[in-house]
């Protein structure tokens, strides 16, 4: 993966959000106390060089406990193409819905119009593999059904991130995440004629996927 991607889209953001004027009533800490709504989207990918980068979203609710910490929970998805290889996955697409739950550490800075954050919490990933089209018609053509499936599995994670209150209410983020995620594979080839299958292990999935976030919360008061 080309890291400059994330390096330029971090850079770009954070100088739109710096240059923005500062809102009106945000010389208090109301706005970063309350509990809050938002969506997320942006680019992730998992740390495997078979995987492509692809689309990540999602919905988050976060409570502000106090000035310097608060709790988030967060629900997505992370969309990844999969090369193939021939001990692991085959070529498809990889579906990973990960939930996962953090606590944040912020220092809010400039009466509160931003807070930096820093990150770590755990999670459960939900994974969904869908084998090429192609590969599944070729293997009909001589007789066989073949599935490959991408067991659920826990995980953790740690990032990093910047909020800017464009009102007493409305805040526009930027994030950073690193997952650790390792999920159990395994295949099964099914005659079709005569039903008569066969199955196995695959090696473990590496996802440890990174992630890149705008996001958009709203704060209730």
């Amino acid at each position: 993966m080309n890291r400059s991607i994330f390096r330029a889209a971090g850079l770009a953001a954070l100088s739109l959000l710096i240059s923005l004027p500062p809102p009106a009533g945000a010389q208090d800490y109301e706005g970063i106390k309350g509990m809050g709504v938002g969506l997320a989207a942006g680019f992730g990918k998992p740390s495997d060089s078979l995987f492509s980068g692809g689309l990540s979203a999602g919905l988050v609710v976060s409570i502000g406990l106090m000035k310097y910490l608060a709790v988030e929970l967060q629900g997505g998805i992370l969309m990844s193409g999969v090369e193939g290889s021939a001990d692991g996955l085959s070529k498809g697409t990889l579906n990973a819905v990960p939930i996962q739950l953090s606590l944040l550490v912020r220092y809010p800075v400039a009466g509160g119009r931003l807070l930096p954050f820093l990150e770590m919490g755990g999670g459960y990933y939900l994974n969904n593999f869908a084998l090429d089209s192609q590969l599944l018609e070729d293997w009909e053509q001589i007789g066989f059904t073949v599935e490959e499936k991408v067991e659920n599995t826990l995980g953790f994670h740690f990032g990093l991130g910047l909020d800017y209150f464009l009102s007493r209410n409305l805040a526009l983020g930027l994030g950073f995440r690193y997952g650790l995620a390792n999920a159990e594979a395994g295949w099964s080839l099914t005659d079709i004629a005569s039903s008569t299958e066969v199955s196995g292990d695959l090696e473990s999935i590496g996802l440890n996927p990174l992630t890149i976030a705008l996001r958009l919360r709203y704060v209730f008061k």
